[in-house]
């Protein structure tokens, strides 16, 4: 191999220019070639822009439309976002009484879920007060080892207050839950079922009260913006327009 192959292979010195003189930096600052190349590179890219920008304004059609248009306008030749904010008051209140309706129509159906399954599980939930029962027992031992759910052949659910009846898992085998006799589910399978059965009635009972928690706060945030903020009497002093409050004499 050649001395000149050998060179081209040995890391090259970085090129280095003389810093500009003291006498010319008054004059301005020196322009180098790599300066001169940044410069023209985009000096090229804002013309090609300017070029395409000037071909699609040719080319636009007069009567293409776009949602922009709607939703932004110029401001100082910007253009800007229209804030939703600056809807006006009726839009507002079309707005809320759509959330209001849509928020009763879920609160219908889960009532109507709710229903179907207080239908299934035998019994309602009538609202009356549960009733208290004494059981006697022979001795303190039977009163340590006493269960209520196997007494009253029935689900841990049972006792939980919010019933005014205990259902028994004999009576729900006769029911509408156990279709065919001799297909019955056994004694685990049927209490497992019917726990699940409850699980998802308190979970539909909870849901139900937030549906209608939401729905009364849209109501009462709809009436406030319809009687506007100002409680008072509005009077002309002057040019200007002064609100003043009432207040109930003593």
């Amino acid at each position: 191999m050649s001395s000149m192959n050998l060179r081209r292979l040995l890391p090259q010195r970085a090129k280095q220019e003389r810093p500009q003189p003291e006498s010319s930096k008054k004059k301005g600052f020196l322009e180098r070639k790599k300066d001169y190349v940044e410069r023209a590179k985009d000096y090229n890219n804002k013309r090609d822009t300017l070029k395409k920008l000037k071909l699609q304004a040719a080319f636009k059609n007069p009567d293409e439309f776009n949602y922009k248009m709607v939703s932004s306008k110029l401001v100082d030749g910007v253009h800007s976002e229209i804030s939703k904010t600056s809807l006006k008051k009726e839009q507002i209140i079309d707005i809320k009484t759509q959330d209001i309706l849509y928020l009763q129509s879920k609160r219908k159906a889960e009532d109507k879920k709710i229903e179907r399954l207080q239908a299934n599980l035998q019994y309602m939930d009538s609202g009356l007060e549960p009733t208290e029962q004494i059981i006697y027992v022979d001795d303190e031992k039977e009163a340590k080892n006493f269960s209520a759910t196997k007494y009253f052949e029935t689900i841990p659910e049972a006792f939980n207050g919010s019933l005014s009846s205990i259902p028994k898992l004999s009576k729900l085998r006769e029911g509408s839950l156990v279709v065919n006799p001799k297909t019955a589910p056994s004694l685990g399978q049927l209490e497992a079922m019917t726990a699940t059965s409850y699980k998802e009635l308190k979970e539909r009972k909870l849901r139900r009260e937030q549906l209608f928690n939401a729905e009364m706060e849209l109501s009462k945030s709809k009436v406030q913006l319809k009687r506007g903020k100002s409680s008072g009497v509005t009077k002309k002093v002057g040019k200007k327009e002064v609100v003043f409050k009432q207040v109930r004499s003593k």
